[in-house]
């Protein structure tokens, strides 16, 4: 911590923009002395520079090339490490070389053994950081864990592995994630039931200065991305009245999500078919080429014996009909719910040749209904 507020101050000193004239730093507060302590900081180096430049060229132009580095990785401006780390890793990059090149230099230069031996160590290390680094950071559960681990306040990273373990059917694990940084934002482990009740609200100013930008002004769009995402893992889990509950405030502000609608009217299918039926036709409605908002609406018309309307829907989708059986199989079952036996005996034909078929029992099952239609 002393580290990182140093670097922050120095920072301040020596590259200025619009947030550190305004707040100085994003680091907390820490006293009059660091401020101080910092102004040193930078008078060293430049005193430093000013004394090697004729007499030590390299040590002075080393001493630059590692401040090309500092300043980049040392998170200045501050904004989202998770979003710009390879950025500055790659910007680093370059005065990382430079630095390489000055100890090659002194290398040849002196014939040095000690200068030999810690290039030698170097590249060594490097080798095998490097080749760490590829089998563990490319994993996105590992780099994202990695980023909650040091702040799990950090709402993009906290959303990206929760989605991550999701992914990986780890549900209970991505819940307990997720559950941790919302109960901090609306700072109760019992979140979802003071927002049932209007205890609390999404846009109320307490939750607004939990997520305020660099700018001051509170950024809700990650907050309902990460809602979203814990109400995935709570219906995948069989728990559909908290997920309602967390993606009913979702869509009181973000009414135009079509996946939040199809996600919510499937989590209370089961207990208001009418209501799940509207925000199923409300996902149509916002995308029109949305094929499982399409699906799950035309199985509630089957289910409610509107046929015509449930092959109204599905017709739209005859263009996929050749790779999801599944589509077949519903137009084959209105038919049958019309007792139109040719136009069945040609939906279930359809269905039995698409790349992903019902299976034979299936396709026995329907045909043996479509025999028994006069």
């Amino acid at each position: 911590m002393s580290l990182k507020t140093l670097a922050h101050y120095g920072c301040a000193f020596l590259i200025p923009d619009r947030a550190s004239v305004v707040t100085f730093t994003l680091e907390n507060y820490q006293g009059t002395e660091w401020v101080f302590l910092s102004g040193v900081f930078v008078v060293g180096i430049i005193g430093f520079l000013g004394y090697n430049w004729k007499r030590r060229p390299d040590l002075a132009w080393l001493a630059i090339c590692a401040l090309s580095v500092y300043i980049p990785i040392s998170n200045f401006p501050t904004v989202p490490s998770f979003v710009v780390a390879p950025y500055r890793c790659a910007e680093a990059g370059v005065a990382v070389a430079c630095i390489l090149g000055i100890f090659c230099h002194q290398v040849f230069a002196s014939k040095n053994p000690a200068f030999s031996t810690l290039l030698a160590i170097n590249f060594g290390a490097s080798l095998f950081i490097t080749a760490w680094g590829v089998q563990v950071w490319l994993k996105p559960a590992n780099f994202f864990r990695t980023v909650v681990d040091n702040d799990s306040h950090f709402i993009m990273g906290v959303e990206r592995l929760g989605r991550s373990l999701s992914e990986e059917g780890k549900n209970a694990e991505s819940i307990a994630t997720t559950q941790k940084t919302l109960a901090w934002v609306f700072s109760s482990d019992d979140w979802l039931t003071q927002l049932r009740t209007g205890k609390t609200q999404i846009l109320s100013r307490s939750v607004g200065l939990k997520l305020r930008t660099n700018s001051g002004i509170p950024d809700f769009k990650e907050l309902l991305t990460l809602m979203g995402q814990h109400a995935f893992a709570l219906a995948n889990i069989g728990d559909s009245e908290n997920a309602s509950i967390c993606l009913s405030e979702y869509l009181k502000v973000a009414p135009s999500d079509p996946w939040a609608h199809l996600l919510y009217a499937k989590c209370i299918g089961s207990k208001d078919r009418e209501v799940a039926m509207k925000h199923m036709a409300e996902a149509l409605r916002l995308n029109p080429n949305y094929t499982e908002a399409t699906l799950a609406l035309a199985a509630q018309n089957i289910y409610g014996q509107r046929y015509r309307a449930a092959i109204e829907l599905l017709q739209k989708l005859t263009t996929e009909s050749r790779q999801n059986g599944i589509i077949g199989l519903m137009l084959c079952d209105a038919k049958i719910g019309l007792r139109d036996k040719k136009g069945a005996l040609a939906a279930l034909e359809m269905a039995a040749k698409a790349t992903s078929k019902p299976s034979p029992a299936v396709i026995d099952s329907r045909a043996r209904q479509i025999n028994r239609l006069p």
